[in-house]
């Protein structure tokens, strides 16, 4: 038997080790440069994202891409929000909600103070009227003017929010879970294609998840048992509070697709002269406030301590002529636990 047959046969013996592969230094590169690629097309999908959502949402504002912080006085920033009808809505130009947002930046608290559309005022530049008609007499400046003189405090920025808004902003964020404290049944509410026909209204009692119709017409409606501005005033401060705790949730964040229907239909739902870093700002610093405590609630009505009174015919004026009481009010919304 040769020795090239011998050597042959011991390394053909079963259970003999393996000899170890070696992987060439030019397959190592090959990945290397797959998974470089794949990051890189990742990023660049990101990043084009991230352009066309702000492209989308910048439709919104007047002033899209200023990166100052803030505007504030006494480190309190204010944020009125109109809620007008959309065209073709029976006083479209008419502002049925208004709110001021105050975020103090000082005391790191929240309050929101709902004024009713029949409180009687004098609009800026147009004599006296009903505070709801401000925004249908000069636009938003006006509306801005006569908010700001009726509250005695500046404001800064100004959302006005359409009503079909509300149902697209609430549907594409999935539906809002409302506490419903008492059943609303109007038989006068109106329909949801014609709104000079009832069809009608039945929110029962409890927690309800509502869509967006559902929701608007939670904060709409104010007869029946839904009771009169006052209470459809406490309403839309509470699906604001609720909207304002879903989308600055972090969660929301993860969700590009919701991102993404939000952003495509982003100037039906709102107009502001708040550029989208101040909208990010303000956001933020809300919920981190709220998450401290809860923002203080005020609404501006007849009842006890509601500081108005009748003054004739719907009209509401306050009590004894007395804005000093309303002034010092909202004032100290933010400056309380």
């Amino acid at each position: 038997m040769s020795e090239d047959w011998r050597s042959q046969s011991e390394n053909n013996v079963v259970g003999s080790p393996a000899r170890p592969q070696v992987v060439k230094p030019e397959r190592r590169r090959h990945w290397k440069r797959w998974v470089v690629l794949v990051l890189g097309l990742i990023v660049v999908a990101l990043i084009g994202f991230a352009v066309m959502l702000s492209q989308n949402v910048a439709k919104m504002s007047t002033n899209p891409w200023y990166f100052g912080v803030l505007a504030n006085d006494s480190a309190r920033t204010n944020v009125l929000v109109l809620g007008s009808g959309d065209p073709g809505h029976a006083g479209e130009k008419l502002t049925d909600t208004i709110m001021i947002l105050s975020s103090g930046q000082q005391t790191q608290h929240n309050g929101i103070a709902g004024l009713p559309r029949d409180m009687r005022v004098p609009i800026a530049g147009f004599g006296s009227g009903k505070i709801n008609s401000a925004y249908a007499l000069g636009g938003l400046d006006t509306a801005r003017q006569t908010v700001a003189n009726v509250s005695n405090q500046p404001i800064h920025y100004a959302i006005e929010l359409k009503f079909n808004g509300v149902v697209t902003l609430v549907d594409a964020l999935g539906g809002l879970d409302v506490d419903v404290k008492e059943r609303l049944y109007d038989t006068e509410y109106p329909c949801v294609d014609n709104q000079y026909k009832a069809c009608g209204l039945d929110i029962p009692a409890g927690l309800q998840h509502m869509d967006g119709r559902t929701a608007l017409a939670y904060i709409r409606c104010r007869k029946g048992t839904c009771g009169n501005d006052f209470g459809r005033v406490e309403r839309q401060q509470e699906v604001v509070g609720l909207i304002s705790e879903r989308m600055t949730d972090s969660t929301m964040w993860l969700h590009p697709s919701t991102l993404w229907r939000l952003s495509l239909t982003a100037d039906d739902i709102l107009t502001t002269d708040m550029s989208i870093f101040q909208m990010i700002q303000f956001a933020w610093q809300w919920q981190k406030y709220n998450n401290q405590s809860p923002a203080n609630h005020l609404v501006l009505s007849t009842e006890s301590g509601g500081f108005l009174q009748n003054g004739g015919g719907s009209d509401l004026v306050p009590v004894g002529g007395n804005w000093q009481a309303i002034h010092e009010a909202i004032a100290g919304l933010v400056d309380r636990p």
